[in-house]
């Protein structure tokens, strides 16, 4: 994955799937899945070994492991282990290999095959850009396999077999021009509410109130920490044209720690209201959700209640 960021790490990314009938996949069960990396001019000297574990419809659960060494992580060497008691003497401890950040990437879910679930696990390797290991560059052979845990107790687990494949991963051509979004500033003083601009369309703008809060974020439940802040600014357009309707405009900014706006990462943003006079009215409420790095990742929706219950 390269980032088109100059500041941003690319990233080697490791992404497993156990797509089995659901009465495989109870609740806590443990999928344990490996890939064995080994160069394809010297095959099995030695074996760069990612495991990615996680636990049934477990919240953060996810586990990842780095192994260096010669020795095999099939059913067969590893036969009598527990789950993480697995190759101890090869583990890297200075291993760079890492969880993505959105943990729902290791949520269980239905599968498209009738009666199966899915247990997904990614593990990722930042690359830098200024120093990249380049012994990574060149072509692998690589074995993975799948294990199943009643939980971390257990000694005799499901074997699913093991599969090959072969790839190459290139150096990058970093000749081309990578965007610098000091670039972008211009946008920093763009005014969304030109009132000039709208009073020539006929428009005219009433500020509303600004809305908005400071947060600390916790990088247990996150996956990273920092101060987050929320503003949302509310105008309303009064329309001269009878035929046309008048509007209230929300927009929603959010100024949070940059390892939170990482490619795919949604950021969900919304507003509740509630009326000072004619209570009749009721709550409304107001959401707006955008994708990072997808120009088309967003919605934004209106919900005459309160946000939770909608």
């Amino acid at each position: 994955m390269l980032s088109p960021y100059f500041y941003a790490d690319d990233r080697l990314r490791a992404s497993f799937t156990m797509d089995l009938p659901e009465s495989f996949l109870a609740k806590d069960t443990i999928v344990y899945q490996y890939v064995q990396l080994t160069p394809d001019n010297d095959p099995g000297s030695v074996y760069i070994s990612i495991t990615c574990s996680a636990v049934v419809d477990n919240d953060n659960s996810q586990k990842i492991v780095e192994h260096n060494g010669a020795t095999r992580m099939d059913s067969k060497t590893m036969k009598g282990k527990k789950v993480y008691e697995q190759n101890q003497d090869e583990v890297n401890a200075d291993s760079t290999f890492t969880a993505n950040k959105d943990l729902t990437l290791y949520k269980a879910y239905a599968s498209e095959i009738s009666g199966n679930k899915v247990q997904p696990c990614i593990a990722e390797l930042p690359i830098s850009k200024k120093n990249p290991d380049e012994s990574i560059y060149t072509t692998w052979r690589g074995v993975g396999g799948a294990r199943i845990y009643k939980n971390d107790a257990d000694t005799n687990p499901i074997e699913i077999p093991e599969s090959e494949m072969t790839f190459v991963i290139e150096k990058p051509d970093m000749t081309q021009k990578i965007v610098d979004p000091k670039e972008f500033a211009v946008f920093d003083d763009f005014d969304f509410f030109d009132a000039d601009e709208l009073a020539d369309a006929g428009i005219e703008m009433q500020p509303l109130d600004k809305l908005g809060g400071e947060f600390t974020l916790d990088k247990s439940v996150l996956g990273f920490d920092g101060k987050a802040v929320q503003s949302v600014l509310a105008s309303f357009e009064v329309v001269d044209n009878l035929t046309d309707p008048d509007n209230i405009n929300f927009l929603f900014m959010a100024d949070i720690p940059r390892d939170a706006i990482y490619e795919s990462a949604i950021i969900y943003q919304w507003a509740q209201l509630t009326p000072k006079e004619h209570s009749e009215i009721g709550d409304l409420s107001v959401d707006c959700k955008v994708q990072v790095g997808n120009p088309d990742g967003s919605s934004a929706n209106v919900y005459k209640k309160k946000i939770e219950d909608s």
